[in-house]
């Protein structure tokens, strides 16, 4: 008996099958022509990488301290014994806040000479070692002698860790200023005690 051949049928490909692909490939080819035509400025937001150097980062307090506020004892008037009042400066960076007061208290005192200043201030125990420069040397009056010294102590009053106030020019120890004899430490005076009180009215009798 002679064998009979089976024939193996091909099977045919649906349209839809072929479409579908076609639109696949159609797709991909449309991205990759996007990706690689579109400026980066027109990316979406939502597929744009950020860089680490990129990403926002907190702000971080600012750790320099704010200027330091200090005052100056204005005399009222002339008169040492009137009173004073508070004159607010500011100090620099860098610089000493006992020496930018006394500096700043120099320029109020009206006969001293302007190039008078203080240089630097030492305190030990308590004291304060004022270094003044040759210029301090001129000279004031009997009355702004006793106006200058009363106001220095009431400028240095102002900071807790001194209590007494000694004056050097060029390393010497002053012991007067012509009129005054400031030989010892001179108290500070503290704020509260800068403006004297006003005297009390005698008490009225009745009747009168």
């Amino acid at each position: 008996m002679a064998k009979t051949k089976k024939l193996k049928r091909k099977t045919a490909r649906t349209p839809g099958v072929l479409v579908l692909m076609l639109v696949a490939a159609a797709v991909v080819a449309g991205l990759a022509a996007y990706v690689k035509l579109t400026p980066a400025d027109r990316v979406p937001e939502a597929l744009k990488r950020v860089r680490p150097s990129e990403k926002v980062r907190p702000k971080q307090p600012s750790t320099e301290a704010p200027a330091p506020q200090i005052v100056v004892a204005s005399p009222l008037t002339q008169d040492p014994d009137t009173g004073w009042e508070a004159v607010a400066i500011t100090v620099q960076p860098g610089e000493d806040p006992k020496v930018a007061a006394i500096n700043a208290y120099f320029r109020l005192i009206v006969n001293l000479d302007p190039e008078a200043k203080a240089l630097a201030v030492d305190v030990r125990d308590g004291t304060a070692h004022v270094d003044l420069n040759e210029a301090f040397r001129a000279g004031l009056g009997s009355l702004e002698e006793a106006l200058f010294v009363k106001g220095l102590r009431a400028t240095l009053g102002q900071f807790e860790d001194v209590f007494q106030i000694e004056l050097f020019v060029s390393g010497e120890r002053l012991q007067d200023l012509g009129h005054i004899d400031i030989s010892e430490p001179q108290g500070v005076i503290r704020r509260p005690d800068w403006n004297p009180k006003p005297p009390e009215a005698p008490p009225t009798e009745p009747g009168h």
